[in-house]
């Protein structure tokens, strides 16, 4: 919300206010004006983000820390809200949708909820041995294939594949997410839903911060 401080002759003073309810009952007060550089957007992501936050597609808990890099489970947890408010159901839906279940004991350092919904849709794989890493920070790589099969899950198709300079240092696994995820387009914006960093290149084993990533979910929200 806006405040706004007037002395009724010459002064006045606005300022925004952001009050959060997390699911846990805490509430947090922000004042961005005041607020520490890292816990707003930066200039260039904040009208992205403004329009995420309207259409409901970031959880409340991660709209904060925005120039830090995200999680793999963060990660997840964001794909997960912005798909159960993209399709209004909630992960017993979807799941019921695609006729498949959860493996409870698919990972052995997690047991979130939005991780084995999101593995059961194939949205999802560990690193293998049962192990998910959901403490990391997620590789641009990482990210493009889970956005990808987010789209998949979603029907939608691919557009024109753009080249990346660095697509060499890409794994295996991750050049066909690549190539479609940054072919499929934001229909508001007409922007890709992941692009490259610049000069060409995707750096794909590059980390990814909260605020790319949001703008990734609600392009993808948006395609």
């Amino acid at each position: 919300f806006t405040a706004v401080f007037s002395n009724g002759g010459n002064f006045t003073d606005t300022r925004k206010f952001r009050l959060t309810k997390y699911d846990t009952g805490v509430i947090r007060f922000t004042d961005f004006a005041a607020a520490a550089p890292a816990l707003s957007p930066s200039a260039w992501a904040k009208g992205e983000i403004d329009a995420a936050i309207s259409l409901s597609v970031v959880p409340d808990r991660l709209l904060t820390d925005f120039t830090a890099n995200i999680t793999r489970s963060d990660f997840c947890t964001l794909m997960m809200h912005m798909l159960r408010t993209r399709q209004k159901t909630d992960n017993a839906g979807l799941l019921r949708e695609k006729g498949v279940s959860i493996n409870r004991d698919a990972f052995k350092d997690t047991k979130s909820e939005d991780v084995l919904v999101a593995n059961a849709l194939g949205i999802l794989n560990g690193r293998g041995g049962g192990i998910f890493d959901p403490n990391s920070s997620i590789t641009r790589e990482e990210a493009a294939t889970m956005l990808t099969n987010v789209a998949n899950l979603l029907g939608i198709k691919a557009g024109e594949v753009q080249s990346f300079a660095d697509v060499d240092r890409a794994s295996s696994w991750a050049l066909t997410p690549i190539g479609f995820i940054s072919s499929v387009k934001d229909k508001t914006t007409g922007g890709a839903v992941m692009g490259g960093v610049g000069g060409g290149k995707f750096n794909p084993k590059g980390a990814y911060t909260r605020e790319q990533a949001v703008l990734t979910a609600v392009r993808l929200f948006r395609a």
